[in-house]
């Protein structure tokens, strides 16, 4: 089953019901195509919790906690307990090297939805879209002891130019394990990825085409969910590792800062966020 996101307007803060929070922005990794600012530093422990219950206050469902690394984050686990403690639902995105068999056992009880990276079907391809030598079969051996976890198991892929002929490999690879959805990310050039454009850059056409090869191939056998660059038109509510609350300007290629979270009004916030595109939606 192929589901392509649509561009979606959020116009009643009810209806708002996830962030993304790049709670660390440092990485073990060195990812061409990263988005993020490593050495920003990031929140102390309580001012994390406090970041929780601003949004618990605002009736949030879910925080998706990304980076970066947020494995790296110090208080990680305590951060992501409290989360569950207030009925949030937590999704943690991890390149996953730090997963040792000690965490996958429990990590059910921190994480509903583990978000692990795969960006090729062989070491070779990973290394090529800059992943590291050892990436690949760690990824594999956490698909393998998927019964470890008790979360649910996306599998984030990055399309880009350098592993846009893999994708069908990639899929009948993780046909051979019990993942919950394979979601796929059209790449974007932000952050280090403006530098790194030649390298990773997919046409749109080729993008259409490799949805229409995903849909025939795939169609009875995963759960795939297309994210085009073009989401980047909806409302999207991000967090930095600071608190700062930005979204991502859907032809700049820039992030847009609007404030922070621990610093002013929730609902300010939002309205500048659904503001911000709104006036850009009318402009492109």
């Amino acid at each position: 089953m192929l589901i392509r996101t649509p561009q979606k307007f959020i116009n009643n803060i009810d209806q708002f019901h996830v962030v993304n929070w790049l709670i660390s922005e440092e990485c073990n990794e060195d990812c061409k195509f990263c988005l993020c600012e490593p050495g920003k530093g990031h929140l102390k422990i309580a001012k994390a919790r406090a970041v929780i219950d601003i949004l618990s206050k605002k009736k949030i469902n879910v925080i998706k906690f990304t980076g970066g690394e947020p494995l790296l984050y110090p208080g990680i686990w305590d951060v992501l307990a409290y989360a569950k403690s207030k009925n949030i639902e937590t999704h943690l995105h991890t390149n996953g090297l730090l997963l040792t068999e000690e965490y996958l056992n429990s990590i059910g009880s921190y994480v509903d939805v583990l978000g692990i990276c795969l960006d090729g079907s062989t070491q070779k391809i990973q290394t090529i879209v800059s992943r590291p030598a050892n990436h690949f079969d760690h990824t594999i051996n956490i698909l393998r002891n998927r019964n470890l976890s008790g979360s649910k198991i996306a599998v984030r892929t990055l399309l880009c130019d350098s592993n846009k002929d893999d994708i069908i490999n990639i899929g009948n690879l993780l046909c051979e394990y019990n993942i919950t959805c394979w979601i796929i990310f059209q790449f974007r050039a932000l952050g280090r990825g403006k530098t790194n454009r030649a390298c990773f850059e997919i046409s749109d056409d080729a993008y259409a085409g490799i949805q229409d090869q995903l849909d025939n191939c795939f169609k009875d056998r995963l759960k795939i969910v297309i994210i085009s660059k073009d989401i980047a038109h909806s409302p999207y509510f991000f967090i930095n590792s600071q608190g700062d609350v930005f979204t991502i300007h859907p032809e700049k290629e820039e992030n847009i800062f609007l404030g922070n979270i621990l610093e002013d009004d929730f609902n300010i916030l939002f309205d500048h966020v659904y503001n911000a595109h709104a006036v850009l939606k009318m402009q492109i």
